[in-house]
């Protein structure tokens, strides 16, 4: 569109990292009058370099024809728009039909190209797509769902060619995921990688085969904003590729002929591949290092300075200055420390993979290097791997040890002394005795690199110590207790435990929400006030009520939970909240729970209740279903108590966020009761009706009256298999 002045950019936002925008994206981002963003999924930090007089929008809010008149509003006033995409534009972008407005109206645009996410998920995982000998070939491609994909396309049908693959928009669908690409022609055993918010400071990697895919995704909470990742890429061994091989000539190469310069890459290249099976580990040791040297034990210092070779972090290794053989590993990373473990060769320099500091760099060059290799290679080999407080303890030896763990039996079957882990103070024991109290009864969480929900573990009826780092600091922690309503509870933070900048910080929840901590801290939370968990069916006294606010009575809410077989790990819907009775029960006994309601005057009734029983892992949403229902996590059982005319479409939505969706469905008239019926049909399901009369006592005199209560169907659905997968746990 050269010569033309745009009016409107459609810009790739990146894939999360604010600096993953390109510079001609941010410069737009800066000069724009508007800038309508997609607010589910751009990084708010991005919208910082906007103008004070910029006009901004989140588009997760809107409607199509909504972004176009705004767009139509400024555009008569000469001011440009940024309409900021997530990742790259073109794929899954929805610009296509926002383009066709624009043209219909004569409005004048530019696109602007983005990082996808399928390209940072690659490079968080160190991964490429097209390997020689594996894939040449990469699918974009997402899972039918709400919006519908050709029948040529089905994930089935690209799962055939069995090339790498990355889907898109499926995570809350995984045993979907699963069958499909199985039913394509996946092997079980093909490697599978799961990258939640790919370059986002709360980036998370799962790596898991085929077959285990659906409960890995269940077991992590993971639902929305990840990628699938498929395909031998991401383990199987591939071919050299042959653009740099010595006898390929290019366009500015000449052929080499095969020789010494050949020999040798072939020797670097199979001393990097080399298993680490075939290593002789006698002298092998995994190091708990506590809080600082001073706190090692004895047998943990006499085996570093008896070592020919020490790997871990450079803040670990910068503990021992006086020893030459160093090499450091970013923290956790496994399959460094197994090239380091099984590929030190004479000739081998050992930079791939190492993080680069100028103090790791000086010990392992020249003379020094020569050193740590000849005697790590012989038969005496004794190598130390550092990690931080006790190896035991949320630690990554215990990764390195299910790696060597075939190895190990067969040194044991050989008489050899094998692998030996000792261990070392943690952060955990330091907290403890700085507040002089048993650590016992805490219940302990890491939230250090992994998923962690701090509401849910506080439900527990326990103190819970949570050892931080990565994305999920303890202010980060505190934040979403607050915003869950848990801002009151007393707290401590640990700072630095160990060192001479050690602090321990005593307040709540709410006040360390807004306060920055050490990147070496830890928190302890006291328990979240919460009722006794019973059996299903608290007394209707028990719960506030409001007038023409209905209320599911104890009989029927108990039953109805049977019927939902709730279970401690399951995410649970509530449609139709009203005074959040079952709402209440459903999150005494499950994971979380996700209430919609679209009257407020029963919502703020429900947040009472709430708040009476200690339900604080129940979240209240104000809206109608089905369209309240869309970005909820993927459910393992539904509730309808309330759906009238939009029972069909409410049901259809709870399976297509999840096909094995257990369901429970209330109701009054027969009219309600066919159509449930009818609606279960013809989405495949069976249903159980139950119908349940109650009559309750009340005192007449010196006796007492039965008062019959208007009968309840209990409409219930669970898949096939579902009493057999009960039997079997």
């Amino acid at each position: 569109m050269e010569g033309v002045r745009e009016m409107v950019f459609f810009v790739g936002a990146g894939p999360g990292a604010s600096d993953l925008i390109t510079l001609r994206g941010a410069a737009l981002l800066r000069q724009a009058g508007q800038v309508i963003y997609a607010g589910s999924l751009v990084n708010s930090a991005l919208l910082e370099s906007c103008r004070p007089d910029c006009r901004v929008l989140d588009s997760a809010e809107m409607t199509l024809e909504e972004v176009v008149g705004a767009i139509r509003e400024t555009e008569a006033q000469g001011i440009d728009t940024v309409r900021l995409h997530t990742g790259d534009p073109s794929v899954y972008g929805t610009i296509r039909e926002q383009i066709d407005e624009l043209n219909r109206l004569g409005i004048e645009w530019a696109v602007v190209p983005g990082v996808s996410s399928f390209s940072a998920a690659a490079a968080a995982l160190g991964a490429e797509y097209t390997l020689p000998g594996l894939s040449q070939s990469l699918i974009l491609t997402r899972l039918a769902g709400r919006t519908p994909v050709p029948e040529k396309e089905t994930l089935a049908s690209l799962a055939a060619h069995g090339s790498s693959m990355a889907v898109f928009l499926s995570a809350g669908m995984g045993q979907r995921v699963q069958e499909e690409l199985l039913k394509g022609g996946y092997d079980e055993e093909t490697p599978v990688a799961v990258v939640f918010k790919a370059s986002w400071p709360e980036e998370r990697i799962i790596r898991c085969h085929l077959k285990d895919l659906e409960k890995s995704l269940r077991e992590s909470g993971i639902t929305k904003t990840a990628l699938i990742l498929v395909g031998d890429f991401l383990e199987k061994s591939h071919e050299r590729s042959r653009l740099y091989a010595p006898d390929f000539a290019t366009g500015y190469r000449a052929a080499k002929l095969a020789g010494d310069a050949e020999s040798e890459m072939t020797e670097a290249h199979s001393l990097a591949c080399e298993s680490e099976d075939g290593i002789d580990r006698n002298c092998l040791k995994l190091i708990g290092c506590g809080c600082g040297r001073e706190s090692l034990s004895g047998d943990a210092m006499r085996a570093i300075r008896e070592a020919d070779l020490l790997l871990g972090s450079p803040r670990l290794l910068g503990w021992f200055p006086e020893k030459k053989g160093r090499a450091a590993i970013s923290a956790g990373d496994l399959e460094t420390a197994l090239e380091e473990i099984g590929a030190i060769g004479g000739e081998k320099e050992r930079t791939d993979g190492f993080e680069s500091t100028a103090e790791n760099a000086g010990e392992l060059s020249g003379e020094r290097a020569g050193e740590a290799d000849s005697a790590a290679n012989g038969n005496g080999k004794k190598i130390c791997i550092l990690y931080s407080g006790d190896s035991g303890f949320y630690s990554g030896a215990s990764q390195l040890l299910k790696r060597l763990e075939e190895g190990e039996k067969r040194r044991e079957a050989s008489g050899s002394q094998g692998i030996e882990v000792l261990p070392g103070l943690s952060s955990l024991q330091l907290l403890a005795a700085r507040l002089k109290e048993p650590w016992e009864n805490w219940r302990l969480c890491s939230a250090h690199g992994r998923y962690c929900d701090p509401i849910r573990e506080l439900c527990k009826g326990q103190d819970v110590f949570f050892l931080t780092g990565g994305s999920l600091s303890p202010a980060e922690l505190c934040q979403k207790l607050t915003k869950a309503g848990l801002g009151f509870l007393p707290a401590v933070v640990g700072e630095d435990l160990g060192t001479t900048e050690e602090r321990i910080v005593r307040g709540n929840a709410e006040e360390f929400s807004g306060q920055k901590f050490a990147p070496l801290s830890v928190l302890l939370c006291r328990a979240a006030p919460r009722r006794a968990q019973t059996v299903p069916g608290i007394p209707d006294g028990e719960f506030l009520r409001r007038e023409g606010i209905p209320m599911t009575k104890q009989e029927i809410r108990a039953t109805a939970l049977s019927k939902l077989a709730v279970r401690a790990g399951d995410i649970c819907w509530d449609i139709g909240a009203g005074t959040g009775s079952v709402s209440v029960e459903l999150a005494l006994q499950a994971k979380s729970v996700w209430a919609v309601e679209p009257r407020r005057e029963a919502l703020a009734l429900a947040e009472e209740n709430r708040k009476r029983f200690g339900a604080w892992n129940l979240r209240l949403i104000e809206g109608r279903a089905p369209e309240a229902l869309a970005g909820l996590p993927r459910p393992d059982a539904v509730f309808v108590g309330g759906s009238g005319a939009e029972l069909p479409d409410i049901l259809r939505a709870c399976l297509d966020a999840n096909p094995c969706v257990r369901l429970c469905i209330t109701a009054i008239s027969p009219e309600t009761l066919a159509q449930a019926l009818e609606s279960l049909k013809q989405l495949g399901r069976e249903p159980e009706i139950t119908q349940i009369s109650i009559s309750r006592s009340r005192p007449a005199g010196e006796k007492h009256l039965m008062l019959a209560m208007n009968p309840v169907f209990l409409i219930s659905s669970a898949p096939e298999d579902e009493g057999k997968k009960e039997l079997e746990s």
